[in-house]
């Protein structure tokens, strides 16, 4: 999958469960890319972020470790992505 198609399955998995405090904008250059990586860091990143039904989100308990699961393998995709996209601008 490509970056900025890894970009809105992750978008799509907010939008799914509610989760209105993060979205990634779509990357076009290493700025776009730089931009991005700054979203996971610190705390209350989207690296903190736990798509369960006792952090609000529409989610059934049943669901909350495969959906953690794809969010997180996204998370590390785009990660990896942008930090390479990053370091060629």
């Amino acid at each position: 999958m490509i970056l900025n198609d890894e970009i809105s399955a992750l978008n799509c998995i907010l939008i799914k469960y509610r989760e209105k405090k993060y979205k990634l904008p779509t990357v076009h250059d290493g700025n776009d890319a730089t931009r991005v990586l700054q979203k996971f860091a610190g705390m209350g990143s989207i690296n903190d972020l736990y798509i369960c039904k006792g952090n609000g989100h529409n989610i059934e308990k049943s669901d909350e470790l495969s959906v953690n699961g794809d969010f997180r393998n996204h998370l590390e995709n785009i990660r990896q992505a942008c930090a390479t996209l990053s370091s060629k601008s």
